[in-house]
């Protein structure tokens, strides 16, 4: 049977060893996706809105016709798109002179609103070239996409209230792996390829239960459970880092148990998954390791793990022993045998 993981946040276990970075910013409800991505991710965005700011101003000064300013955005939004860039991503607080959360998202409702409603330069036929690009930023929105401040006003009526249902299905798919917590104070966000899921203190949540769904697919994310730093990210299905520490448990037949602890190569951020466990975990980790790494969603745990297990004095197996398992299966009567590498 497949080894299906559950995970669970040790911030309760560890407030009294582990201490806050004291420029941690707290968890908001409408910014946590932000507070889990790194600093290259803003920097994809911010040139991104840099070039649509370039094409704006290159309409103004009638460099462009009304349809190549239409084409060049919606070119634009085609590459966040395919790269996974966040639209709602912070990335300044002003718009034209105005303060107001700056991200493309709002800049491109701000812009295609005043092009399409207010430019007297723009004939019908521009305002039809104008759709696309305004289709393609509703559609964001409808799929999680945060919009702020006087950007949302500009939008249809309905839309925000459907992108709230999304949402709520999503949070519903998620609370379908969770084990343990209290659901309704799940938080559940979205921005183009990236999602962001909160659960409460004390939960165990199954995270494939919801990642294999369709509406998870080729996403990125961030799992956080808990008041702490206790994170773990996705990437192209996998555990790719984390921050922080969590407990992974795996239960295979005969009440076999493997617990690991979880944590960052980089004690004050996201880093390479490491993973420590006791002795008993290390044992039937090493027996069932062939069936383990053909889990390709976990190959980094396993990877980790693996390390963990090799560097351990004595070594408890090479795990590249083609008869691993064999050797293995007699530990208890071998324990004094050196079968590292």
């Amino acid at each position: 049977m497949p080894w299906l993981e559950q995970i669970k946040g040790l911030g309760s276990e560890l407030k009294q060893q582990k201490k806050r970075s004291e420029d941690a910013r707290e968890f908001q409800s409408d910014t946590i996706t932000y507070e889990q991505v790194d600093g290259c991710m803003k920097e994809k965005a911010l040139e991104i809105l840099n070039k649509m700011g370039n094409v704006m101003g290159s309409y103004n000064n009638g460099t462009l016709t009304i349809e190549e300013t239409a084409k060049k955005f919606l070119e634009l939004i085609k590459v966040g798109k395919e790269q996974k860039v966040m639209f709602s991503m912070p990335c300044g607080t002003s718009i034209d002179g105005e303060k107001e959360e700056l991200s493309i998202m709002n800049y491109l409702i701000r812009m295609l609103h005043h092009l399409r409603v207010n430019d007297a330069n723009v004939d019908e036929d521009g305002k039809r070239q104008l759709d696309t690009p305004w289709s393609e930023i509703s559609n964001l929105v409808l799929m999680g996409n945060h919009v702020y401040g006087k950007a949302s006003a500009l939008l249809p009526s309905d839309i925000l209230e459907k992108r709230d249902n999304y949402l709520s299905r999503l949070k519903q798919i998620v609370c379908g792996g969770i084990e343990k917590g209290v659901i309704e104070d799940v938080a559940v966000e979205r921005d183009n390829g990236f999602f962001c899921i909160k659960c409460p203190e004390g939960s165990v949540i199954t995270p494939m239960k919801f990642l294999n769904e369709p509406e998870f697919q080729n996403l990125d994310g961030a799992l956080k459970i808990g008041e702490e730093d206790d994170i773990i990210r996705t990437k192209n299905g996998q555990y790719h880092d984390i921050k922080g520490q969590l407990k992974m448990t795996f239960k295979g037949d005969n009440d076999e148990k493997i617990e690991m602890i979880l944590s960052s190569e980089n004690a004050s951020g996201f880093g390479k998954i490491m993973v420590h466990m006791d002795d008993k975990s290390c044992e039937i980790f090493s027996k069932h390791y062939e069936e383990l790494k053909k889990e390709p969603h976990i190959s980094k745990v396993v990877e980790a793990a693996k390390s963990f297990v090799q560097n351990k004095t004595p070594p408890l197996s090479s795990m590249d022993d083609a008869n691993t398992s064999n050797h293995l299966e007699n530990i208890g009567q071998s324990a004094n045998q050196n079968v590292g590498h």
